[in-house]
């Protein structure tokens, strides 16, 4: 073995605890975030929300709102999402960056983006479903038209 090879060798042993810790760290931070963005709050909030907008896009839904809400809290319990989510975060942000991120969210005004988000989500959703079924009418006419070509 060549003096280059043996020294590459001794480097990744030598770094990979470093290598280990930093990534339980990093991975750490990101759960903090999420703490601190109170996610899985969220989530369970969002069900209901979730729910009657279906039912809005399709009145047949209703009648399964009992089975299509348990479904959704098996679905998007924290404990199904968690690893998913801190992976998410810890591969999108730096360290550092989700550091810094939970301590603007943990200031007054961070709290204040956190407590309005909910009502902003919601209203920009409905806004959303809203224009789209309005306009269903141009999306089966391109539907048409893109099945008259093929």
């Amino acid at each position: 073995m060549t003096l280059r090879r043996t020294l590459a060798a001794f480097a990744l042993v030598a770094v990979a605890p470093f290598a280990a810790a930093d990534e339980k760290t990093h991975r750490k931070a990101a759960e903090q975030l999420l703490v601190t963005l109170r996610v899985e709050k969220t989530m369970t909030d969002a069900i209901d929300p979730t729910i009657d907008t279906l039912i809005k896009t399709n009145d047949n839904i209703g009648k399964y709102k009992s089975a299509l809400r348990e479904y959704l809290k098996r679905q998007l319990a924290w404990d199904v999402q968690k690893e998913e989510w801190i992976t998410a975060y810890a591969e999108e942000f730096t360290e550092a960056e989700l550091l810094e991120l939970a301590k603007f969210y943990q200031t007054p005004l961070g709290q204040k983006a956190l407590d309005k988000q909910p009502k902003l989500t919601g209203r920009l959703t409905e806004y959303a479903v809203r224009k789209a079924l309005a306009n269903k009418e141009d999306l089966r006419k391109a539907i048409e038209a893109d099945a008259k070509k093929n």
